[in-house]
């Protein structure tokens, strides 16, 4: 399934509910193709400011490909088998939500049946991060997104520019998300090899996080959180 919709700053009333009803009518043939294949399918919306390759992010794990993209002003739907090198399989039905300003008063739309938030981050763009920061905790403040787990996608790491995951780490502060699974990696959605654009490995932990209990997840933010306290004291890497 793939599927685009655009929409002007400052939508109407009727806008916003157009765009609803699309958004219900693409929800239920995702889950009455999950339930056609037999497989899990989890709902991840794909977020973060405009140009920092959300599009390009998620049109390279469908189409395993570096294609051509355009400002997603409303949202973009693709859907993408996994296999985790676990051994779970996994449909994910990724919505890329546009970035910009506009844009993004739309995102609460989205949130409903969410079981997972990534972040993309234009690792160049130190001068956006505060921007960044205060978008995903607000968004981390919903109660539809409560329990979904966090994948952060520092992306844009082969420009010479760019922050590390560890710096970026600390510009999000996602050391405050004690009660939230989550986990940051470099990507290079652009660069020509795959195993260099380091994508998959995003959709791996993903996979295997979404195949956890509930409460195994729970416990699992809490583990992390003490080892990551444990490790920022002795100056170590807390990502």
């Amino acid at each position: 399934m793939a599927a685009e919709r655009r929409f002007a700053g400052g939508a109407s009333r009727a806008a916003r509910s157009s765009l609803q009803r699309e958004w219900m009518a693409f929800s239920l043939l995702s889950s009455l193709r999950a339930n056609f294949l037999g497989r899990d399918e989890c709902r991840v919306i794909v977020v973060g400011l405009d140009g920092s390759g959300k599009t390009t992010i998620v049109y390279r794990l469908k189409h395993g490909k570096i294609e051509e993209t355009h400002p997603t002003i409303g949202f973009n739907c693709e859907c993408v088998e996994f296999r985790s090198s676990s051994g779970g399989k996994m449909i994910f039905s990724l919505w890329d939500l546009g970035g910009s300003q506009d844009a993004r008063s739309f995102w609460r739309m989205y949130y409903g049946n969410t079981q997972a938030i990534i972040f993309v981050v234009d690792s160049s763009d130190l001068a956006r991060m505060d921007e960044a920061r205060e978008d995903l905790h607000r968004m981390m403040m919903e109660h539809e997104l409560w329990d979904a787990p966090l994948l952060v996608l520092a992306n844009k790491q082969d420009d010479p520019q760019a922050a590390s995951t560890r710096e970026i780490t600390e510009h999000l502060q996602l050391f405050s998300l004690s009660n939230r699974v989550w986990y940051i990696i470099d990507t290079r959605a652009t660069h020509l090899l795959e195993k260099e654009a380091n994508l998959n490995a995003g959709l791996d932990w993903l996979a295997d996080i979404l195949l956890m209990p509930a409460a195994r997840r729970q416990e699992k933010a809490k583990q992390d959180h003490r080892a990551r306290t444990a490790a920022s004291s002795r100056g170590l890497d807390i990502g």
